[in-house]
């Protein structure tokens, strides 16, 4: 099943998949299993702010399994999401995501977001985004970003 799940979001099944947990979920109340996996992401959202990798990367498993993008390579590992995340450590980017919208069935949590990346030299970018994860026992144990067309 894991195997089907990431070929659906590779293939660029984050939005469309965004667009209806918002119709399904939005006017219905959260079980606490649903809020306490909104929490962790929402938590892991504003840890970005701290340009600290290991807090970043503290959010998940040990083989978890990452995109930054729809159609970049998968990743596996919480030390493998420290080690791509160096450029904040020593300085050289800052990156902060504005979180606009979240919806969660089950361990499924979705959010829609403006991300924020800031350069060495200042330069600012942003880039509408719907991210995709899966929440089991309070860590992140798969995580895909899909960038939205401007």
């Amino acid at each position: 099943m894991a195997s089907s799940r990431r070929e659906f979001l590779f293939a660029g099944g984050a939005a469309p998949l965004a667009l209806a947990l918002s119709q399904q979920t939005g006017n219905r109340e959260l079980t606490s299993e649903e809020q306490a996996n909104v929490d962790v992401v929402n938590d892991f959202c504003a840890a970005w702010e701290t340009s600290d990798p290991g807090r970043i990367s503290s959010y998940f498993t040990d083989d978890a399994t990452f995109r930054f993008t729809q159609e970049g390579e998968a990743l596996t590992g919480r030390e493998t999401l420290r080690q791509q995340l160096a450029g904040l450590a020593d300085g050289s980017q800052k990156v902060v995501f504005e979180v606009l919208e979240t919806w969660s069935v089950g361990p499924l949590v979705v959010n829609l977001r403006v991300d924020y990346i800031t350069n060495a030299d200042m330069e600012e970018t942003s880039f509408r985004v719907a991210g995709v994860f899966y929440v089991k026992d309070g860590k992140i144990t798969e995580w895909i970003d899909a960038i939205a067309p401007a």
